[in-house]
């Protein structure tokens, strides 16, 4: 990234870039989840729309960030229409695979 930015490169492009190609953004964007504390599978799309939206306007490129989805775990919820999202994985072992990857 470093590179990139040093040749002329956005930086928020080429953090966003680097991140989806090294398989990366979903293991960020969890951790953002988690910290916002994203709790439906709404608050998870409400999320993810606005990165795409981003991504699409800042950046100008379009990201498929529907991989994002399988690193939550789902659950109804005893309101209707309601479904819980949760990080699939603890975030110890997200944090982990973030640093295995640095």
């Amino acid at each position: 990234m470093a590179f990139s930015v040093e040749t002329g490169e956005d930086a928020a492009e080429a953090y966003v870039m680097r991140a989806g190609e090294l398989g990366l953004l979903k293991w960020i964007i969890t951790l953002e989840a988690a910290a916002l504390d994203v709790g439906t599978k709404n608050e998870l799309d409400n999320l993810l729309s606005a990165y795409g939206a981003f991504m699409r306007d800042y950046l100008q490129v379009k990201v498929d960030l529907s991989e994002v989805y399988s690193a939550f775990q789902y659950m109804a919820s005893d309101v209707g229409g309601i479904t819980m999202a949760t990080p699939a994985l603890p975030i110890e072992e997200v944090l982990r695979r973030l640093r295995m990857s640095a």
